[in-house]
């Protein structure tokens, strides 16, 4: 008896990820530029910030490019052999 499921389910919490990444930082880019101080820092940290996710999102579609999606995952669970007495060779 073994569980099976296809690779690509992995995405759906990786998605929610991203999602939750994509609200935050359109919340924190309006609020910087709306309530944040108008100075040069403000604007460097905001454009570190951005340019940060945007090197980490082209990586993980980097990486995540090659993989196989369809490829079916199965998880066995493993088999106890209680009554069986130990093997001697």
């Amino acid at each position: 008896m073994s569980l099976t499921f296809p690779l690509a389910l992995i995405l759906i919490p990786y998605v929610l990820v991203l999602a939750f990444v994509a609200v935050f930082t359109y919340f924190d880019v309006q609020h910087l530029l709306h309530y944040g101080a108008a100075t040069k820092v403000s604007l460097a940290v905001t454009c570190v910030y951005l340019a940060g996710v945007v090197c980490l999102l082209l990586i993980t579609a980097q990486a995540l490019h090659g993989v196989a999606w369809n490829q079916a995952v199965a998880i066995t669970p493993p088999t106890l052999n209680l009554g069986a007495p130990p093997a001697n060779p």
